[in-house]
């Protein structure tokens, strides 16, 4: 364990009026680092200092979709949304691991310039408004990694190249390893 990014938020229960903020802080941080148990206690603890929370809602949702847990997510954000959090952009991303394109561009309306919204506007056969998404998004090794798989999808092998080199540089072997067994890829596996 990495002693700095611990001691931050870990400190704040120390303080005898430690309230749910300092629980909720500490699980964001958590989650982060991938810590994901010790995030469940934060969350926790975060609920019996202030049930029907929709931020604290917000991170379990979070939480769960880091899990994989697609179905709990939602459930999460439909509760968050119900104590008056926006949850349009977590909802828009569950919709997408759920193939529901369309839903998503719903939930994705008035923001632009993202690569969650530049994927499900591919995945819904919108080539031009998801390139132009992905090219304006903020760089990542995500928004390299699915700019070479609209390579991919448009027989487009330089942009397939340029972009899985981007975010190999970026992200490291782990987005290499990934790639590797990536079907949207076949042709290029040589």
């Amino acid at each position: 364990s990495r002693g700095k990014e611990h001691g931050g938020y870990k400190a704040a229960f120390n303080n005898p009026d430690a309230d749910w903020k300092a629980y909720n802080n500490a699980a964001v941080e958590a989650i982060e680092l991938k810590k994901y148990d010790d995030a469940v206690n934060y969350l926790a603890q975060a609920e019996k200092t202030s049930p029907k929370n929709g931020k604290i809602e917000n991170n379990l949702g979070v939480l769960a979709s880091r899990n994989g847990d697609y179905v709990i997510a939602e459930e999460h954000f439909m509760k968050a949304m119900s104590y008056g959090e926006n949850q349009n952009y977590n909802l828009g991303v569950i919709a997408i691991q759920k193939g529901e394109y369309t839903k998503a561009l719903n939930y994705f309306k008035g923001i632009d310039c993202d690569h969650n919204l530049a994927l499900a506007q591919m995945l819904s056969g919108n080539m031009d408004a998801s390139l132009k998404n992905f090219k304006c998004a903020p760089e990542s090794g995500k928004t390299f990694y699915m700019l070479a798989v609209y390579g991919a999808r448009t027989n487009n092998a330089d942009m397939v190249y340029e972009n899985l080199g981007k975010g190999i540089t970026k992200c490291g072997d782990k987005l290499k390893e990934h790639a590797k067994n990536d079907r949207e890829f076949i042709k290029y596996f040589d």
